[in-house]
């Protein structure tokens, strides 16, 4: 019994400083000036931080964060490049089967395919 107790002591231990499955990154922060802020940020800043967010969790090994391809493709939607934000939609669907209905949804407003 003690063994047990020590055995769950330790995996309680190690599991306290682990990381976030997910590397977040600024996705969260950039989620909050998007919405707290529409007219006062910076797309263009925005989009290449996400962009690098994307390539230093695939640097990392790491599984992209469930809602960052779907905002940037927002923001690409909001940029006006229809095509980058269709990529993203269809990647965060492809990665999170279960934002399907939300993602079709943010797709149909877009401007169809030329």
């Amino acid at each position: 019994m003690k063994r047990l107790a020590a055995l769950a002591l330790a995996f309680a231990g190690a599991s306290c400083g682990s990381t976030s499955y997910y590397d977040w990154g600024d996705y969260e922060g950039s989620v909050y000036r998007v919405t707290a802020h529409p007219d006062g940020f910076d797309l263009g800043a925005e989009i290449d931080a996400l962009e690098q967010q994307i390539e230093l969790s695939q640097a990392k090994e790491r599984p992209i964060p469930p809602g960052l391809h779907a905002h940037l493709g927002y923001l690409y939607s909001v940029a006006g490049n229809a095509a980058r934000a269709r990529e993203h939609f269809e990647r965060e669907k492809s990665l999170y089967p279960e934002s399907a209905h939300f993602v079709d949804y943010l797709m149909a407003q877009l401007a169809p395919k030329a």
